[in-house]
């Protein structure tokens, strides 16, 4: 039984990099699913649990590489398309970009400002205002943002599993 389990895996890996290797979840959106690192086992017949899945793919936004990391999902076989599909996510551990953009109340960007996201640290804002935190866990991030001549504002922002968190913070002068 457990040669047999083995082979199943082993076949599931294969059909899944050629099947899902390039799952289209929305146009024009691709995601390649990467079972290198991930354990998987038959739980009933025609499903299949893996964990340790890596996700990877273009954020169309930006155009820069994203990925998510330690998914845990559940896939089923189906035998209309000879696929297996994603029944459910079960967890992820995702790690995105939080862009934070700093401008006056006009609109205008506001450069070399200090831009604070816990816990992920500090920076300062580039020329057209903006500054970013990559590597941020799903959950919340607070951010604070001074200036000198500007009132200071903290906020928490959601983290989603989105890749690209944008923030965009108007300072009002003292």
């Amino acid at each position: 039984m457990i040669r047999i389990c083995n082979k199943y895996i082993v076949l599931l890996g294969i059909l899944m990099s050629l099947f899902i290797g390039s799952l289209a979840l929305a146009d024009p959106l691709k995601i390649d699913i990467s079972l290198q690192n991930a354990t998987c086992k038959a739980i009933v017949p025609d499903m299949v649990q893996c964990s340790g899945i890596t996700a990877n793919w273009t954020d169309p936004q930006t155009n820069n590489p994203a990925s998510l990391t330690g998914i845990d999902a559940n896939f089923v076989w189906d035998p209309l398309n000879y696929t297996f599909r994603i029944k459910e996510v079960v967890s992820a551990d995702c790690k995105n970009t939080v862009r934070v953009q700093v401008a006056d109340i006009k609109g205008n960007p506001l450069p070399n400002v200090t831009v604070s996201a816990a816990p992920k640290g500090s920076t300062n804002t580039d020329e057209d205002g903006i500054a970013r935190f990559q590597g941020v866990s799903k959950g919340t991030a607070d951010i604070s943002v001074t200036a000198d001549g500007y009132q200071p504002q903290t906020l928490t922002v959601p983290v989603a599993c989105d890749g690209l968190i944008p923030v965009a913070v108007r300072l009002m002068s003292n």
